[in-house]
């Protein structure tokens, strides 16, 4: 008897994750058919001071034309404060975007001026996005002189099908 019972002890569990993945496994199949036709990057938090500039970099890997993209500047509060508008980048280069601390005319922080943002990077097309690597870095830089303060690695793209 307790041998029966610990096989359905054991057994249950392979048996619970077999019916998963079967019944799970087609909607995962059906929600990604197909390119996606958007991927964000959406990096961290950073405070962006007196003085300094937010530098946006994004590379373009492959030897042939990305759909457009496009940074936006997101505060706070979740507005965009700044948009770059639609670019392209061509074969392996790259577009570097500053934004400075300057030109925003929120004051910012009590005492201190600093200014929370985060860029959103975007690339799109309805048609389907090709694949092939193009990706943006982050940097607050020092005006005065021109180091870099903190930098960001591109986060996991977040893709739309």
């Amino acid at each position: 008897m307790k041998t029966q019972t610990l096989r359905w002890i054991a057994l249950t569990p392979i048996c619970v994750a077999i019916f998963l993945g079967i019944a799970v496994q087609p909607n995962l199949a059906h929600a990604q058919t197909g390119n996606p036709t958007q991927v964000a990057y959406k990096f961290q938090s950073l405070g962006l001071g007196q003085g300094q500039v937010m530098r946006i970099s994004v590379v373009n890997f492959r030897e042939t034309l990305p759909p457009p993209c496009r940074v936006q500047l997101i505060n706070a509060k979740g507005e965009s404060v700044a948009d770059s508008g639609l670019f392209k980048i061509g074969s392996l280069q790259t577009k570097v975007l500053d934004f400075d601390r300057a030109s925003f005319t929120a004051a910012g922080d009590d005492g201190t001026g600093r200014l929370q943002l985060r860029a959103v990077v975007r690339f799109s097309d309805p048609n389907g996005l090709p694949p092939g690597p193009t990706r943006p870095g982050i940097e607050v830089i020092n005006k005065t002189t021109g180091g870099t303060i903190c930098f960001g690695a591109p986060p996991d793209p977040d893709l739309t099908y």
